[in-house]
């Protein structure tokens, strides 16, 4: 069986191979089509569903990972690190 770090190096060995053989474009164009695939099969097999996906995206977008979509910068984030004064 193969491990997540070689299936990763082998992806992206193929990807290098890729380029070298046909242009960064084509290889592009070659991954875009691949996760276009990837998504299609997920959502016909009901692993991934679209508000799932919705929520990922919107996450991204607004950089507040974890956090609610439409939820104020924040929310859902761990509280910043305090300080506190050493006494002597």
């Amino acid at each position: 069986m193969m491990s997540s770090k070689q299936f990763g190096a082998l992806l992206g060995f193929l990807f290098a191979v890729t380029v070298a053989a046909f242009g960064l474009g084509t290889a592009i164009v070659c991954l875009l089509a691949a996760f276009a695939f990837y998504a299609a099969a997920g959502l016909f097999e009901g692993s991934l569903g679209m508000g799932d996906a919705q929520e990922r995206l919107a996450a991204a977008r607004d950089g507040l990972r974890g956090s609610p979509a439409g939820a104020p910068p924040g929310v859902g984030q761990p509280a910043p690190a305090t300080r506190t004064a050493r006494v002597r």
